[in-house]
């Protein structure tokens, strides 16, 4: 037995639950789920009643067999297992900011956008002070559907913030939310990740924060535009990377493929990041492996995608792996596991 199967079953042990609940729970990455929950269903070990999976008298034997327990949760409620709680300057800054991302544009599944919840957009820049890539600094967000740099802007702690995203949508929120609250020092541009970065940006910045599509391809072009704009030693990159759309081998060559631009990876926080994923916009366009899975499937029920928050340092370099002009098809967004 795998143990992406072990852990569907630690899952329903201790009573049903849905698809995303199963999804949610499991460090697999998403081929390999459905895989295992298919396997799992012919040998009659679950069942399921729609996207509501339980364990058979089958299952439930084999669980008690191999000492399964129901899953503990022990993660810190108040946290959620990032290790930091918003208080003083940022219990201030998560207020302003639900107020402020409450008419934010719609994610658009062509973008591969999927914004994350506005307690993590505020936690991710607490991380960003906690670890000194926050205050007189100069920060570039490469895509920014998760307001990053308005949060950012609250603090009133960063030098200079420079934003490069391709939706327009966003282009024009972003811009005039700063134009609104006066910060003068938030820039917002169009960009299209294929073109080379503009060359006022080379090694202008001290951090950079990402959170890319999960093809190689895919996120070997966004690290290296966000390598490319950083100074040099001590700089600091952020980036999002999940489970569900990574296996161990791929994390392997990303890992990889970071020491060879001259970053070290000084932070990882599994499960940083949640979600608000659209139904229609998000999860049926760009899940295709959800949609041909075994189990029929409802709206989700509760946020199921999540994913780590990675901080890396420059340490060489650093040395970027693409800097010129790149070509888009379709394995740039999609592979056998994204």
């Amino acid at each position: 037995m795998t143990q992406v199967e072990k852990h569907i079953l630690r899952s329903l042990v201790g009573g049903k639950q849905s698809i995303w609940q199963v999804l949610r729970e499991n460090r697999g990455y998403l081929a390999q789920i459905t895989g295992a929950l298919s396997r799992l269903l012919a040998q009659e070990l679950i069942a399921s009643r729609e996207e509501i999976l339980y364990l058979t008298e089958k299952g439930q034997a084999l669980a008690k067999k191999m000492g399964l327990i129901p899953r503990q949760e022990i993660r810190c409620p108040t946290c959620q297992g990032r290790g930091i709680v918003a208080r003083g300057l940022f219990a201030r800054v998560r207020t302003q900011f639900e107020t402020l991302a409450e008419d934010r544009p719609h994610p658009r599944a062509e973008y591969d956008q999927g914004f994350v919840t506005p307690e993590v957009t505020v936690a991710r820049v607490m991380l960003m002070y906690l670890r000194g890539d926050l205050e007189n600094q100069d920060l570039l967000l490469i895509g920014d559907d998760d307001l990053t740099s308005i949060a950012a802007a609250l603090t009133g702690l960063p030098r200079r913030i420079q934003v490069l995203e391709i939706d327009a949508g966003l282009v024009e929120f972003i811009s005039e939310t700063a134009r609104k609250m006066h910060w003068n020092h938030l820039h917002v541009q169009t960009y299209d990740v294929c073109r080379p970065l503009p060359r006022d940006l080379v090694g202008a910045f001290t951090t950079a924060c990402t959170d890319p599509v999960e093809t190689l391809p895919g996120i070997t072009l966004f690290l290296s535009r966000c390598a490319e704009a950083l100074q040099g030693p001590d700089a600091a990159l952020y980036f999002g990377l999940t489970t569900l759309e990574a296996s161990p081998q791929k994390r392997y060559q990303i890992q990889k493929l970071l020491l060879e631009m001259g970053f070290v990876i000084t932070d990882i926080s599994p499960g940083f990041h949640t979600y608000l994923l659209s139904w229609e916009e998000s999860i049926t366009k760009n899940f295709p492996l959800l949609r041909t899975g075994p189990f029929a499937l409802n709206p989700p029920d509760a946020p199921w995608y999540t994913s780590a928050l990675i901080r890396g340092e420059v340490v060489s370099g650093p040395y970027p792996k693409e800097t010129g002009g790149a070509t888009l098809d379709r394995t740039f967004y999609f592979d056998e596991e994204a």
